[in-house]
């Protein structure tokens, strides 16, 4: 598959400014999304942390666990409200760490992708089923922008 999100232990281990967060999260979300719905902007992350849909960051800086956070809220934004999407990062870090519900998540857009590019299928009984159900609708939705998009 071409599109692979960076993994948790991927993710830069040095703490780092919103613009350097922004950067990145932009550059992992456009693998799969269209330019325009691939905006991340220091505004927003500034409003994720003042809505408390992520932590503060230390001292201006940010760590992977935002990264993370944010590149998955850019992904939600295609299919749920800012108010289900902090209800679901809650419910999911109720579960798990920042990283397994990070990788995981990415693991999941990764085989709903190929699912729809490929028709290769897997066994969601090893996932979160809500997990499976949000990267699905996910993975559907970016199908069809980029099919009318060529169109």
């Amino acid at each position: 598959m071409a599109e692979e999100l960076i993994r948790w232990d991927e993710m830069p281990e040095f703490m780092l400014y919103n613009d350097q967060l922004c950067n990145i999260a932009r550059a992992e979300i456009e693998k799969f999304l269209l330019e325009k719905d691939s905006v991340v902007t220091m505004a927003m992350v500034n409003n994720y942390v003042k809505n408390e849909i992520i932590k503060k960051p230390i001292k201006k800086k940010y760590i992977r666990e935002h990264l993370a956070s944010v590149i998955v809220i850019a992904f939600l934004k295609q299919v749920l409200s800012i108010d289900e999407i902090k209800k679901g990062i809650e419910l999911m870090l109720n579960n798990y760490s920042p990283q397994e519900a990070y990788d995981m998540f990415s693991e999941l857009i990764e085989l709903e992708w190929d699912m729809i590019e490929n028709g290769r299928t897997y066994d969601e009984s090893k996932y979160n089923v809500h997990l499976v159900r949000a990267t699905r609708c996910i993975a559907n939705n970016i199908y069809v922008k980029r099919h009318l998009n060529q169109v």
